[in-house]
């Protein structure tokens, strides 16, 4: 294990430099947690006391953000649906004026 420790240590994957949580990230700090030298990590918070009143105001804005994002979709297919009806109506009106012009060779 003494073999191991300092090329473990430095390894991200046992060590992580950052850990990221809902609504704010974690720095990680290395101290040395006795005298053998072994190191424990210690999580620091590096966001402000009041990150449930950050989280809430990221909330709010992405909320916004949806619904918005849902009111465009919402403008943008009826603008959709309202070219294909008229693309239907001229098909249709295309395939009556054939069908007189075929009727009329007869």
């Amino acid at each position: 294990m003494d073999a191991l420790q300092p090329i473990l240590e430095k390894d991200p994957a046992v060590n992580p430099p950052c850990i990221v949580t809902a609504g704010s990230s974690l720095s990680v700090e290395n101290e040395v947690g006795n005298a053998e030298g072994d190191s424990a990590p210690q999580l620091s918070n590096s966001s402000s006391a009041s990150v449930s009143g950050s989280s809430l105001t990221k909330r709010k804005k992405g909320e916004q953000w949806a619904d918005q994002f849902f009111r465009e979709s919402k403008k943008h297919h009826k603008k959709i649906r309202r070219e294909l009806k008229t693309i239907a109506e001229q098909e249709k009106r295309r395939n009556d004026l054939f069908e007189n012009f075929l009727e009329k060779l007869n």
